[in-house]
Order: C-alpha cells, then structure tokens, then sequence
C-alpha cells in the first residue's frame, strides 16, 4: 500500500472520513484511461499527511456521469482541503490556431463542480477548473496548477559534495519540487465564508472527463494553509552531542528538523 508522509501533520486540521461510491479494489474495473488504470498502485491510500495536513483515503469519490453526494452531519471548518486528481485530458494536437485551444490539462476547462451543502440546506457551488483546482495525475513538466499544489510538498536537497547523487544538475538547485512521478494527487483549499454555519454534506458533480476526489481534511489557519510565506529564518541552539543531520531520508524528511504548514 503506497503511504505518504511529509512531515507532522498540523493540530489546527483533522482528517475527514470522505465515504465514497467506490473502493481502490473495484477502481481498475471503472471506465478510465488505461493510463491512469496502470499508474493505480502508486496511487496515495490509508493515512497519511500531505502538505503538513491529516488526510485518510478509503473510499475515492469517482466522477463519471452523475452527481455524488456525501453527508459529513454538522462539519464546521474555516478551511476545507480537497485531495484529488483528474484522468488524462489532452487537448486537440491538430489545432494550432484556436485561440481557445486549452493544450495539454485542457487549461480552464471546467472538470466538476463542488457543492457544499449546509445544515439549513443553503449551498455553495464552486466550478473546479483544470489546472486551476485539480490537475491531471500525471502531466507534462510546466503543466502545474495554479489554484492548488501537489499532493508531496517540496523538500531541501544536500548539495552534491554534501551527498552526492545521480542527479547532479537537480542537487544545484538545492530543492525537490517533488510534484510529478507515476502519481500524483493535487490539494486545493476552500475557504468557508461562513464557518460556524454546519456542513451537512457535499455534492459532487462531474462536468467533463473523470474527477477522483480521495480525501478530505478540514480545520482553521489565519491564511490559505496551501501558500507558503516568504522565507524566515529561525536561530537554533543544538546539543553539542547531537549533530544536524542534513541527509533527508526516502520521505525526504530531515531526522531533527521538520516542517508541517510550511
């Protein structure tokens, strides 16, 4: 089962049970791509902490052609975080002068649209838009979101003399954007412009190709917990006995010093 972990989830969010209309066992069987059948496995599932937020992933939200509903009783939240991804959605090769050719990702296009339901049965819709809210689970280099961030975020990279790699042009940089691979999930943060009000459900409803919605994470930030701030540096005093170690492990996290909100 693949797990996922980028640091210690933050206290101000907790996981929100997300119970979908389909389980990763009967996935392979839906009507996807074959691409996106084949990368499954790498898929995120179980618990896990993505962008310093608790998530747990059971069962996805499948968006085919019809409308989903799931009901949370009486959610209040200031943030939302949806964890999800889009199957593959190309543009038109052949059209080279359309000036509303979208490209690769289909740029804008509406996928869903995301409907919170509150308990006096007052709603919110939002449309999720490509490579705005959601992006697609494996993409093109360049072809980021730019409403939401992938599902791993960045992690600091030694440089080549420090702890040398294969990669020795990447080490130059000093960081791993870590937002591509065989897999990837995007989270998008919904600010709630009523947040002591009770969400009793959400409806999810496809527009244009397929939308996976894994999880859920809910909770309270005096900003958009998916923006990080400019850089801040902090002085530390270390016990002479217990170097820094700067060789991050496999989750690229560093064994003494981890961030979780950024």
């Amino acid at each position: 089962m693949p797990t996922f972990s980028d640091g210690p989830a933050s206290p101000a969010f907790a996981p929100v049970a997300l119970p979908g209309n389909v389980t990763f066992r009967k996935l392979p069987d839906a009507a996807l791509s074959p691409a996106l059948r084949e990368a499954l496995p790498n898929a995120p599932r179980g618990e896990g902490v993505a962008f310093g937020l608790p998530f747990r992933l059971g069962r996805p939200v499948l968006l085919t052609d019809r409308p989903v509903t799931v009901k949370l009783g009486e959610l209040r939240a200031q943030w939302l975080v949806f964890m999800h991804t889009s199957d593959l959605r190309h543009g038109d090769p052949d059209v080279t002068d359309d000036p509303h050719n979208r490209g690769q990702g289909r740029l804008g296009e509406v996928a869903a649209r995301y409907v919170v339901i509150y308990a006096d049965g007052t709603e919110v819709v939002t449309p999720i838009r490509r490579r705005y809210e959601v992006g697609m689970f494996g993409r093109g280099w360049g072809e980021n979101c730019f409403a939401a961030v992938a599902h791993r975020k960045p992690i600091p990279v030694p440089a080549n003399h420090e702890h040398p790699t294969r990669s020795w042009g990447q080490s130059q940089t000093r960081v791993d954007t870590r937002d591509g691979g065989p897999w990837v999930n995007w989270l998008w943060a919904w600010e709630n412009p009523t947040p002591n009000q009770a969400i009793a459900a959400l409806r999810f409803e496809p527009v244009s190709g397929r939308v996976l919605v894994f999880g859920l994470s809910a909770g309270k930030a005096s900003a958009n917990p998916l923006r990080w701030e400019a850089r801040r540096k902090a002085v530390l005093t270390l016990d002479p006995d217990s170097p820094l170690v700067f060789v991050p492990d496999d989750n690229g996290l560093l064994p003494h010093l981890q961030l979780d909100l950024g």
